[in-house]
């Protein structure tokens, strides 16, 4: 009978030390952006963003210098047009109102987009105004926008963010990185992360080889998580082949190799 007792004790102590392992071996699910970062700069934690709510970071933004932006005559006219869109009743003038207005930003009539933007009380003035932004902003545009972030009242800086991550005009790339320049703190904000997001959407060449210029210690996470976010069929070759070893990407460490192959090949599933 003893035998039997200590065989069966036997036993359990094997099941407990394989549970043990089991669980203590368990695969973690990262990232390829936190994976390569924890690998090549030992960080223990790297920052992260959900898709949909892009700025936790807590760190406070790095004033920006404001930007005197004038308004001429078509400024104005642009101005009035939103405040008519303000006074409007939803419902289909108001919705063909607000595409025109969209549609309608020029260099010339550009500082009425952005003081449209910075004073909206409405939802289709916001709206109207982010879009046309969004679409059609170039560097001093902004800049503009950055100056005036740490001025706004926090509950209203959300729609600088937006603009920023969705801006699309190549021609916004240098105060994009401008922005991003501005604040060599190890913690970023929530602008500096946007301004990468913009960076990323904008899909160019030149804008792309700017986010793997960023994959430095320090940085690399970060930049990462931006080239996640290109989405158009240039920019994801340039990570393709930066993955591979072109000769663009030299600088480039191994471990940040696995990533951007990784990140390339769920870009081209998508």
């Amino acid at each position: 009978m003893k035998w039997k007792i200590a065989l069966a004790a036997v036993f359990v102590g094997i099941a407990g030390t394989y549970f043990y392992m089991t669980d203590a071996q368990a695969p973690t699910t990262a990232s390829a952006a936190r994976t390569a970062a924890q690998k090549t700069e030992g960080s223990s934690e790297a920052h992260e963003h959900g898709n949909d709510h892009p700025h936790d970071h807590d760190a406070p933004a790095k004033p920006m210098p404001r930007v005197d932006m004038p308004l001429n005559a078509q400024a104005g006219a642009v101005l009035q047009q939103f405040d008519r869109l303000r006074s409007m009743v939803p419902g289909d003038a108001a919705i063909a109102l607000g595409r025109q207005l969209e549609a309608g930003m020029t260099p010339e009539n550009a500082a009425g987009y952005v003081q449209a933007l910075l004073k909206a009380d409405n939802p289709a003035v916001e709206r109207s105004a982010m879009a046309a932004l969004a679409r059609s902003a170039g560097s001093e545009q902004i800049l503009a926008l950055a100056g005036e972030y740490s001025v706004l009242p926090p509950d209203s800086r959300g729609r600088i963010l937006q603009t920023l991550e969705n801006v699309s005009n190549p021609a916004a790339v240098d105060g994009l990185t401008s922005i991003v320049a501005a604040d060599t703190t190890e913690k970023r904000s929530a602008l500096v992360m946007s301004a990468l997001y913009g960076i990323a959407n904008i899909g160019t060449m030149d804008s792309v080889q700017y986010l793997l210029g960023q994959l430095s210690p320090g940085k690399a996470d970060l930049a990462l998580m931006a080239l996640e976010r290109v989405h158009t069929p240039q920019g994801i070759e340039i990570i393709r082949a930066a993955g591979d070893g072109s000769k663009d990407a030299d600088g480039i460490p191994p471990a940040y190799r696995a990533a951007l192959t990784r990140i390339a090949a769920s870009a081209g599933k998508s």
